[in-house]
């Protein structure tokens, strides 16, 4: 999954234009959501980069993820961005057949 974020960043920026700071932004939220999936700390930016299957992006996994954000008192602007760049990375991961 590592590998499709890095792919998902290349085309958000290339192909939609997005602002570098949008680009860091997106790269932080969906991290934080692997992170949390190969078993690493459970706040953003934090924890080891293990490799995470395709299989372990499920709705569970990103509830658990919004859960945490609640917990650590993410500002609801900060929320809502993750939010929408975990749709966007899902999405991505649909049309190219990376999940089911």
């Amino acid at each position: 999954m590592r590998d499709a974020l890095e792919r998902f960043l290349t085309e958000l920026e290339a192909q939609r234009r997005a602002s570098s700071h949008t680009v860091a932004a997106y790269r932080r939220d969906i991290a934080f959501v692997l992170d949390l999936a190969g078993g690493g700390a459970s706040r953003p930016g934090a924890g080891a980069r293990r490799p995470v299957p395709a299989s372990a992006w499920t709705r569970e996994l990103l509830e658990r993820a919004l859960r945490e954000l609640y917990r650590t008192h993410h500002a609801p602007a900060s929320t809502a961005r993750a939010l929408a760049a975990w749709r966007s990375f899902s999405r991505y991961c649909l049309r190219r057949g990376i999940t089911d």
